[in-house]
């Protein structure tokens, strides 16, 4: 913990909450039977992989995030691996291009990459996941989490690309204390 900043706890912990928050399904758009909607929740963990490096994004977004997700969604906690802790973790990629999103004269085609490959690996934790644990196959499984999954993305990607002058001015005015010093 001692790498942590009151301000990383702070950051983190309104995000994932808001994460939490939008993962309630009052705010889903439910498009597919059982647990496929669409969700905005995947939009505040794009801005904690924004905000701090992959450790702290990693823990955020699957541990903090995917564990609280996974208990109240109500599937199991054999779903937690995959569908969870993986899939979410993959957002990780985008913490791990956010030097080059944000000081990058081409920052808004590395947030592009970013996204898309951190969508394509939760499509495909998802679909292992459907595999595994209700016994479809990969294309029936494919099928059911690309659907919901890629919508998702895409509305994410479109929010942050919305968001991407206003997040940098924002992140040069108020940077995180160790790219300071």
């Amino acid at each position: 913990m001692k790498n942590y900043t009151i301000r990383d706890i702070t950051e983190i912990g309104i995000f994932t909450g808001l994460a939490i928050i939008l993962n309630l399904h009052v705010f889903s758009i439910h498009i597919m039977p059982n647990a496929g909607s669409i969700s905005f929740s995947i939009i505040p963990l794009f801005i904690i992989a924004l905000r701090k490096e992959w450790w702290k994004t990693l823990i955020a977004t699957s541990l903090i995030y995917g564990l609280s997700a996974c208990l109240m969604d109500g599937y199991g906690f054999q779903t937690y691996p995959l569908d969870y802790l993986l899939a979410y973790g993959s957002i990780v990629v985008v913490s791990l291009l956010r030097k080059r999103i944000l000081n990058d004269k081409f920052g808004i085609i590395y947030l592009i990459v970013g996204v898309i490959i951190s969508t394509l690996l939760r499509i495909l934790f998802s679909t292992l996941s459907g595999m595994w644990i209700y016994e479809y196959t990969f294309l029936a499984s494919f099928a059911y989490n690309a659907t919901y999954i890629s919508i998702t993305g895409a509305i994410a990607l479109g929010v942050l690309l919305l968001l991407f002058k206003p997040f940098k001015i924002i992140n040069q005015r108020y940077p995180n204390i160790k790219e300071i010093q």
